[in-house]
């Protein structure tokens, strides 16, 4: 029978690892309770909108002797909306799904510190769906940022480690929005359709856990994770060529999770 310390010294012959067990990838798969809020000011939205979800993610990484790849992806939906201080009817609801990719190079892999740094792109698609007696839309928008992206990982013996993660997009890939709905308000009621662009685009996401590893391939690990992004919404140009600005736009969001890691 080969000992694990056999399989450490023939994994090292390939490629230098900070991992005392030689792992090269890892999948993992979380539940996530997600704190939000929203303050998009596009046609038929609230101004403000907030509330609270449970949600999953799923990730993965493989990383070689100098370069590495990251990819992640999360969605969250609920129907339990606060818009403007008060809550929405269950008919209401708010979905995002978001996906994080990371091409890095490896910077220091040594015994027990892992960092890497590249480039990444943060996609997140957002609609909401009002859904009340004298309101009736359907609004999404859409921004996709890149920019600068660091990852580490610090092992703490054989059985635990700390991984961390962050990610700063200011670089617009794409930014749009749409809304369409019937304002049941005015006699008669009054149909719409909107769209534009999202401007200014600066997205910061980050996160960090904490991993048990009881076994070589699996690990249990809880952290926290957040995002936020401001931007500007404008209207799409008019014949002249010229927008106008609808205003300021926020996204937050605080993401205490819990899951499993696979690794390889």
């Amino acid at each position: 029978m080969v000992s694990m310390a056999a399989r450490q010294d023939s994994r090292s012959e390939d490629a230098p690892t900070a991992d005392p067990l030689g792992t090269r990838g890892t999948v993992t798969a979380n539940a996530r309770y997600t704190l939000w809020s929203v303050e998009v000011p596009i046609p038929g939205n609230p101004r403000l909108m907030q509330g609270s979800a449970i949600g999953g993610s799923m990730s993965t990484d493989l990383y070689g002797r100098r370069l590495g790849f990251d990819l992640g992806y999360r969605v969250l939906s609920t129907n339990a909306v606060n818009a403007d201080g008060r809550a929405l009817s269950e008919d209401s609801s708010y979905t995002a799904i978001e996906l994080q990719s990371d091409f890095n190079y490896v910077l220091f892999n040594s015994t027990p510190v892992f960092l890497s740094a590249g480039i990444g792109a943060n996609a997140r698609i957002n609609v909401m769906n009002l859904d009340e007696p004298f309101a009736r839309s359907l609004g999404s928008w859409t921004t996709i940022a890149a920019g600068p992206n660091v990852r580490a990982r610090f092992f703490l013996g054989p059985n635990f480690y700390v991984t961390g993660s962050a990610f700063v997009g200011f670089v617009k890939v794409a930014g749009l929005w749409t809304a369409a709905g019937i304002n049941a308000s005015t006699v008669p009621p009054q149909a719409f359709y909107e769209k534009g662009g999202l401007e200014g685009l600066f997205v910061i996401n980050g996160a960090a856990s904490l991993a048990w590893r009881p076994f070589e391939w699996f690990a249990l690990s809880a952290g926290f994770g957040y995002r936020k992004s401001s931007f500007q919404v404008v209207t799409e140009a008019d014949a002249s060529g010229n927008t106008r600005e609808l205003g300021a736009a926020n996204e937050n969001d605080l993401q205490p999770f819990a899951g499993v890691e696979f690794l390889y």
